[in-house]
Parts: C-alpha cells; structure tokens; sequence
C-alpha cells in the first residue's frame, strides 16, 4: 500500500548550554590548577574557552536563545583577550 502523501519530519537537536556549562567549568578548574601551580601559562585554558564557548555561542544563536548566545559569546571571546 502506498500513498503519496507527504511525510512531516521533525529534527530535534539537544540544548548546547549544558556544552557551554561544561566549557565553563574546565576552564574554571584549569585556571584554579594553574593558580596551585600544576599547570603553568594560559595554553591550556585557551582550547578550551575558544572551541567550547564559541561551539555553545553558535548553536545557541541557531536555537533564537539570546541569553544563551550573549553569555557564551562573551565566555569565548573572553578566552581570545
């Protein structure tokens, strides 16, 4: 049996902001091993900061959240000072 109506296909993506939380708290843990001096430099910070919050900041800004995309835009461009 076939038919030739069309056919809704919905396609869902998971919610970023928790990537971006994620991002947030391994910076926050690198920066604090850098402050017990585990760690020396920024170069370990930086990957992290850039890569997860520009990813959280974009996808965010496809999904119209704006607190979302302002708040990991910030976080990632703070990475690039």
């Amino acid at each position: 049996m076939t038919t030739n109506e069309p056919q809704n296909i919905k396609i869902v993506n998971c919610d970023p902001s928790a990537l971006g939380l994620f991002g947030l708290a391994m910076v926050t843990l690198v920066a604090s091993s850098q402050k017990l001096g585990l760690t020396e430099g920024v170069s370990f910070v930086l990957p992290w900061a850039i890569f997860l919050g520009g990813f959280a900041c974009i996808n965010d800004s496809k999904r119209q959240n704006t607190f979302g995309t302002t708040a990991f835009g910030g976080y990632a461009f703070f990475g690039l000072e």
